[in-house]
């Protein structure tokens, strides 16, 4: 979400101010509902005071995702400002909340006041895509690591199945050759070394560390 200074950066401050206060004035109560998912929206709402809630899905229910909490300053609804948009969220008052909402048309276009506000509004707009852009291949990638972890687990755990049944196989041979051998154990010992040497090759031929497998023994 954009701030509310962005959107005059290029003003003198008392024009600002003056601009922000000639915009018609909103009160809101805890838990009253800004703006609905779903649905038109043409004005930009500035949050003179109190906190509100950005939800996406129905609020309330077991779905619903709060993405982010907006302050004072903060403005909301540019978005679905630009070519009749719908709302893609549902925005909650969290506390009591004062508002001031207005659509491009309502700044003066006198010494470029207007193109001044909606190029910052647009530049606002393309900080947001590139946040949310950056998020979203940040989120992908530990979607990917996680992916990979539980695929070479459960190679890891195939691996070692296969290897005890060959075990379990192999135990009527180990009874055969008890006496030649200079210890029962022996055979038990030499398959805790052979699946020993299995784990220790098979991590360090995945792509993730050792320490993904609780196997980095420097720490």
């Amino acid at each position: 979400m954009a701030h509310s200074k962005d959107l005059f950066a290029q003003l003198e401050p008392a024009h600002a101010q003056s601009l922000r206060d000639s915009f018609p004035i909103e009160q809101w109560s805890s838990g009253d509902v800004l703006l609905k998912q779903g649905e038109p929206n043409k004005r930009i709402h500035l949050i003179e005071s109190g906190d509100v809630e950005v939800w996406r899905g129905e609020v309330g229910q077991p779905d619903a995702i709060l993405i982010t909490t907006l302050h004072s300053g903060d403005c909301l609804g540019e978005m679905s400002t630009f070519d009749d948009l719908i709302i893609t969220t549902t925005v909650v008052a969290r506390t009591a909340v004062t508002t001031r909402s207005f659509i491009p048309e309502d700044v003066t276009e006198k010494h470029g006041v207007r193109s001044s506000v909606v190029t910052n509004l647009a530049r606002s707009l393309v900080r947001r895509l590139v946040k949310t852009n950056d998020n979203l291949v940040a989120k992908h990638a530990a979607e990917r690591n996680t992916q990979e972890l539980l695929l070479a687990s459960l190679m890891m755990v195939g691996q070692i199945l296969v290897t005890v049944s060959l075990y379990v196989f192999l135990l009527p041979i180990a009874e055969q050759l008890k006496s030649v051998l200079p210890s029962d154990s022996l055979v038990s010992f030499g398959f805790i070394i052979f699946l020993t040497a299995l784990t220790w090759e098979f991590q360090r031929a995945s792509p993730l560390a050792r320490s993904a497998y609780g196997l980095d023994f420097r720490n």
